[in-house]
């Protein structure tokens, strides 16, 4: 998870690399959570976003699913923020 690249090995041991979008540490539970893509297009169009918890150690990284409603949801409203963003800058010109 450096210069804004994650890269994840699948089931299979191969590598993709995704772009992070944003970090994030949820403070009551001290759990660390990672939101990014990899530009690909779901069956509406709309561009793949994957979250995750996730554990450091050292090095490496674990990443795990997120159960929380609270953080799905906050993610949820921060990636509306950014669409909005995008929306409202492509307006302007």
């Amino acid at each position: 998870m450096e210069n804004g690249i994650l890269n994840v090995k699948n089931e299979a041991g191969k590598e993709k690399e995704y772009n992070i979008l944003f970090m994030f540490k949820e403070e009551e539970k001290s759990e660390d959570y990672v939101v990014y893509t990899d530009y690909s297009l779901n069956d509406d169009g709309d561009i793949n976003v994957y979250r995750n918890r996730y554990v450091k150690f050292g090095e490496k990284f674990e990443l795990l699913p997120v159960n929380n409603r609270e953080v799905i949801q906050f993610i949820d409203d921060k990636l509306e923020e950014i669409r909005l963003e995008i929306v409202l800058n492509a307006k302007k010109g």
